[in-house]
């Protein structure tokens, strides 16, 4: 019996001179590309021009340019002040708006006004492009912000509580990032980060981790600014845990593997949401670790994950606990994934199930690959932060957006109500640096 392989590499090689021809004949437009198949592409060009043209002119409309409240709030929406942060755009900034979009407080203090020279970092980035990427609204006016700048590793720069006047109250010089919690009695938990050398600490249940990774840490503050505790996660997923680690090293799975975890959030569980699961407790703190598409549950005292979950959701961002025990989650890139979309969830922790949804409509889309969050409100409606493009929005149960405003770098959004604001409204601050 005669061997196919001739004709197999004859084949081939038929194949491959084709294609390189087809490709010169179409770059070149050499005969016959006039006779036979100018018309063919022409005709494909159109579409995928029109395609790019439809497209474009899209994103241009999403990111117009214009500034403020982009729809006006209506009855159903909840009335009171919005407070957000603003990202390099107004370095080290945050603001309260009112349902017009006007700013009636301010807060502003560069990192070189706490730490001239800052003692925890070796070198740091100018203060142009340093932000409060989240920061948190007390009655009284005190805000309590994470410094961070991205495209630094580590990224975070420290955790400051200012008073309504932006005076310093405490600072703790540590690489603070990402969302924290604010206990019932006033004690914050929060996430920082260092470089973890494995060679001389290995992670027992991951040995395939780089010699440098980085190591996520939940530390808790007392109200004063002084630490409490402090948690390694890598440490903390004990081995019945491990696969949620091994999956950083899984192919196609999008986690880098020198930052495995990337979590990005800690919510602190107070009595009346442990009530409604018999595996939480209070004291625990909710972990989300982006690039596992995991939530956690970590408890302080033992130092050990008890219970993880991965959900319906890819990248998520901001768990927010519920009276009725579900938990409200931004899913930044589960819905339609391959196509963009994001959308929020609120499901049942201990049985995964969906309760409600939203995630825009082909006339008003939503979408941001990376951060994001939202918040319920009183009246049931929900206040989404679209980082992605500077929008904050609210919807009401049914999908409906009952008020939007949009301004570049907007960050983490809350809303308050009237009778929550407690201190003098000091209008538009002079001192918010803008860039050129």
């Amino acid at each position: 019996m005669k061997s196919r392989w001739p004709i197999a590499v004859v084949c081939l090689a038929m194949t491959l001179l084709a294609f390189v021809g087809g490709v010169y004949v179409a770059e070149r437009k050499v005969f016959p590309y006039s006779l036979f198949f100018r018309d063919a592409f022409v005709y494909m060009r159109a579409i995928e021009l029109r395609k790019i043209t439809e497209a474009e002119v899209l994103q241009a409309q999403l990111d117009a340019k214009v500034q403020g409240v982009t729809v006006p709030a209506t009855i159903e929406a909840f009335p009171g002040y919005t407070f957000f942060t603003l990202d390099a755009t107004q370095p080290s900034t945050a603001c309260l708006i009112d349902m017009e979009g006007k700013i009636v407080h301010t807060w502003h203090r560069p990192l070189r006004d706490i730490w001239p020279s800052p003692p925890h970092r070796a070198h740091s980035s100018a203060d142009a492009v340093i932000s409060w990427r989240y920061a948190e609204l007390m009655p009284n006016g005190d805000i309590i912000a994470v410094i961070k700048v991205s495209g630094d590793t580590p990224e975070g720069y420290g955790l400051v509580k200012l008073d309504k006047d932006s005076n310093v109250i405490w600072a703790i010089a540590d690489n603070f990032h990402h969302h924290f919690s604010i206990a019932s009695d006033g004690r914050i938990f929060a996430t920082t980060h260092q470089w973890r050398d494995t060679r001389e600490r290995p992670v027992a249940h991951a040995p395939q981790l780089p010699a440098l990774t980085m190591e996520d840490f939940v530390v808790e503050i007392s109200p004063d600014g002084k630490e409490l505790s402090r948690v390694s996660l890598l440490d903390a997923i004990v081995p019945e845990f491990s696969e949620l680690l091994q999956s950083a090293f899984s192919k196609g799975f999008n986690a880098k593997p020198w930052d495995p975890l990337h979590t990005n959030d800690a919510e602190i569980i107070e009595a009346d949401f442990a009530a409604h699961h018999p595996f939480m407790k209070a004291g625990m703190v909710m972990v989300s670790m982006r690039d596992l598409d995991t939530i956690a549950l970590l408890d302080m005292q033992a130092k050990r994950v008890t219970w993880a979950l991965r959900g319906p959701w890819v990248r998520q961002h901001d768990p927010d606990f519920l009276p009725n025990g579900n938990v409200l989650i931004f899913d930044n890139r589960g819905h339609r994934v391959g196509k963009g979309g994001s959308r929020i969830i609120e499901f049942e922790p201990g049985s995964n199930r969906i309760v409600w949804s939203y995630s825009g409509s082909t006339n008003s889309p939503f979408y941001t690959d990376i951060a994001g969050g939202q918040e319920r409100l009183p009246n049931g409606n929900v206040l989404i932060t679209e980082d992605k493009r500077g929008r904050i929005f609210e919807v009401t149960p049914g999908g409906q957006i009952v008020w939007a405003y949009r301004s570049d770098g907007v960050k983490h959004a809350s809303r308050v109500s009237h009778d929550q604001i407690q201190f003098a409204l000091n209008g538009p601050a002079k001192t918010i640096a803008k860039k050129e």
